[in-house]
């Protein structure tokens, strides 16, 4: 049965990003510090998310609109949907999956999760009935005040 993944995900990691790259307006554009993993993480702030990943295969994404569902779990251990989106399989030599996000606003302070579910269709039942969908790890990260 073919239901290998296109790709492996392995180490995450979310870190506070240009506001910029979120479609927010900086409220200081001419300055600024770098943004670092040892910038603070904010509700309402811009966010990297970053996988480390090794591709196995080439498989198109999911024919069903967007074919990646994305959570955030607060620390009220409320789990909560934050869009979807339409993404390609990375393809070899890639060795990273990136992509920005806006947290929501309110989100409590403390311990987060980032979860998302990516699907695809590496043959033609897979396309019609049963895709494969990569969903793990989870990323854990800390939000402040």
């Amino acid at each position: 049965m073919d239901r290998d993944p296109p790709y492996e995900r392995f180490a995450g990691e979310i870190i506070a990003a240009d506001p910029s790259e979120c479609g927010i307006t900086p409220i200081n554009p001419a300055g600024g510090a770098p943004r670092s993993v040892f910038t603070p993480i904010r509700a309402g702030g811009c966010v990297e998310v970053k996988w480390d990943i090794k591709v196995a295969r080439d498989c198109p994404a999911a024919p069903s609109g967007d074919n990646v569902a994305r959570h955030l779990r607060d620390s009220l251990g409320i789990t909560k949907p934050i869009g979807s989106l339409h993404r390609n399989e990375p393809e070899p030599p890639s060795t990273e999956v990136r992509q920005f996000l806006t947290l929501p606003l309110p989100m409590p302070a403390g311990p987060a999760t980032y979860t998302s579910i990516a699907c695809f269709a590496c043959n033609p039942l897979q396309h019609l009935f049963w895709p494969i969908c990569v969903d793990k790890p989870d990323i854990n990260f800390e939000v402040i005040k």
